[in-house]
């Protein structure tokens, strides 16, 4: 036992500039954070005693998410960060689908979850099993939807991704996979943003504003005045401007 962990022998401890315990594997089952561990499992430590990820003994609900003995939780500043439901359930008005992590705020207000079934958000009908992020003031920052509906009933067919900026304003409606972020969209179809033709099966980032980054030119194109090579990956810095291509053909800079 250390620190009031009793941890399991022939497993590697570790620890923090303090020398306070930061992780190792439980040798009983062992509250944290109010969160009953599970035996010879895996916990990470804060250095204060405080749970940041553990794997539940008991079937618990923390922060409105009923989970089941088995999984892995994380936590933040002694807070629910990432739960996985054991069933469907509303959370914070959202309906989380059962078997997927639902990731909330230290206010408890949910971040991200994928729905369990249709919800609306930003004037689209979400259909079951798209993901949903919020921001801080519960307004939506990302939806990654397939065959999903627009503000004015359209079909959305195949899967796509919607960002909204910090103003609440929809930035992107992109043509992506299904696992896009929202700093990094894979494409699926060739789109265009801000004008410059993006490739299809390639990603594009975009900056914490949403401004864009980065993306793959599906073709020769002009960039502030530059002629570039198709299937070149273009930089852009934080006020938009060309940062690094390659040159289709020889140009005079500056």
């Amino acid at each position: 036992v250390f620190e009031g962990v009793p941890y399991r022998r022939g497993e590697t401890l570790r620890f923090d500039d303090r020398g306070r315990l930061v992780r190792c594997y439980l040798g009983a089952d062992t509250e944290l954070s109010g969160v009953l561990c599970q035996a010879g499992t895996r916990v990470y430590l804060d250095g204060d005693g405080g749970l940041l990820e553990g794997t539940l003994a008991r079937d618990v609900t923390l922060g409105g998410v009923p989970a089941a003995e088995g999984a892995v939780v994380r936590f933040s500043q002694g807070a629910p960060l990432a739960v996985t439901p054991r069933e469907d359930c509303d959370v914070d008005g959202i309906p989380c689908a059962a078997g997927a992590p639902v990731v909330l705020r230290v206010d408890g207000g949910v971040r991200r979850a994928t729905l369990a079934r249709e919800h609306a958000a930003g004037g689209f009908a979400a259909p079951p099993g798209s993901v949903l992020e919020r921001d801080d003031r519960d307004a939506p920052r990302m939806l990654v939807m397939t065959d999903g509906r627009d503000p004015e009933g359209r079909t959305l067919a195949g899967c796509w991704t919607l960002l909204w900026d910090a103003q609440g304003a929809l930035r992107w409606r992109l043509p992506s996979g299904a696992h896009s972020t929202p700093g990094r969209v894979q494409l699926r179809a060739e789109a265009a943003l801000d004008g410059h033709p993006a490739a299809a099966n390639t990603s594009v980032t975009l900056g914490d504003d949403g401004a864009l980054r980065e993306l793959v030119l599906a073709r020769a194109h002009t960039v502030g005045a530059l002629p570039c090579q198709a299937q070149t990956r273009v930089r852009f810095d934080a006020e938009g401007r060309l940062h690094s291509a390659l040159l289709a053909r020889d140009a005079v800079v500056h």
